[in-house]
């Protein structure tokens, strides 16, 4: 036999969080089965007066079957729904109370699920209210969970939930699962839904150590899966793991050698297009100093030679040797929207030495 020291217990409080048992809306009622749900319902008895161990009779009409139904719950349930649906509960002069509305509805979905899903009303095989230890064997309201264990030696090491089930038969579990009658199952499933939700969870049914215990009891006797499924699946996410890492190792270095040729190749650009504007602006200023030296020596005091000289014409002359190439302007602007830097185009620390 397997021991449980200082063992490690994970994923229970996922498990808490599930649902055992939901009641039934109308939307999800068994019409498949309705003829006899309807008949089971019609013929259904349940406990006398004298039999049972509550006082209060409510009434409410299963949606299902569409028939009356009367149960007797506890003071604390007849509190709980008065507190909850105080305008959809109405005192009879005989001392019971009709569910209307959302009372009426959180009732007979209950019922319904108590009654059909888990099978009671089926298993009262005598149909006499009551239900026989042999009759609560065959009531679907069995509900546990599953998971992986890993071992030390004969030591369990680790325990892990990962799944919650319900709705199945009770069998030899019975005693723990099932109520001797659908009134007493009635009044504990209400207790459990204290909300009104329509909703009772696993962490609502069984507290941690009792969830703890149902899983060493299951790894006792074959219920979880055996260790040397869960050591080949921790395996198998470590060699995922590792390979994980050794792809992204391998991405980021060619990302950085990608940026590095980039950073390359851009400096490389940006240099032949400062070299390939410089020889645009000496060929501009040559010819315009050609030109001058032209006039000069054709007619030094010529009239139009004087008038090409005034401060308009030279200004024009001094600014077109300062012209640079179209196609190299616009390489440098694509480097500065590429790369959010800035490159200015200072020609003021260009030096001009006009002599006339």
């Amino acid at each position: 036999m397997l021991s449980f020291v200082n063992t490690t217990y994970l994923g229970f409080e996922n498990i808490a969080r599930k649902s055992v048992y939901t009641s039934l809306s109308k939307d999800l009622a068994l019409k498949a089965d309705e003829q006899n749900l309807t008949t089971l319902a019609k013929n259904a008895k349940f406990s006398k007066d004298e039999e049972s161990s509550f006082k209060n009779t409510i009434h409410f009409t299963d949606f299902v079957s569409n028939t009356k139904i009367s149960l007797k719950i506890s003071d604390e349930n007849l509190s709980n729904l008065k507190a909850k649906f105080a305008g959809n509960i109405s005192l009879q002069e005989d001392g019971s109370y009709i569910l209307k509305k959302e009372a009426e509805s959180i009732a007979s979905g209950w019922f319904a699920d108590i009654a059909y899903k888990r099978g009671y009303l089926k298993a009262d095989a005598n149909n006499d209210g009551k239900l026989s230890d042999e009759e609560r064997k065959n009531i679907y309201s069995y509900y546990g969970n599953g998971g992986f264990y890993s071992t030390s030696g004969g030591n369990v090491a680790t325990v892990m939930a990962t799944e919650a089930y319900s709705y199945l038969r009770a069998e030899e579990d019975f005693r723990d699962f099932t109520s001797k009658s659908l009134e007493e199952e009635f009044n504990k499933t209400l207790e459990k839904d204290s909300d009104f939700n329509g909703e009772i969870l696993y962490g609502e049914m069984m507290s941690k150590g009792q969830m703890i215990a149902q899983a060493q009891s299951y790894i006792q006797n074959e219920g979880y899966t055996p260790p040397t499924f869960l050591e080949d699946m921790m395996d198998q996410f470590d060699q995922l793991n590792k390979k994980m890492l050794k792809d992204l190792k391998k991405l980021l270095e060619e990302k950085r050698l990608e940026q590095e040729a980039l950073e390359k190749a851009k400096k490389e650009l940006e240099k032949t297009a400062e070299i390939d504007i410089k020889h645009s602006n000496d060929q501009s200023l040559d010819k315009n100093l050609e030109k001058i030296e032209n006039l000069k020596s054709q007619n030094p005091e010529s009239q139009s030679f004087k008038q090409s000289l005034n401060l308009k014409e030279f200004s024009q002359a001094y600014m077109q040797s300062f012209k640079v190439d179209l196609k190299k302007e616009l390489i440098l602007e694509t480097l500065k929207k590429q790369n959010d830097i800035n490159y200015p185009l200072d020609m003021s620390k260009t030096k001009i030495d006009l002599k006339i």
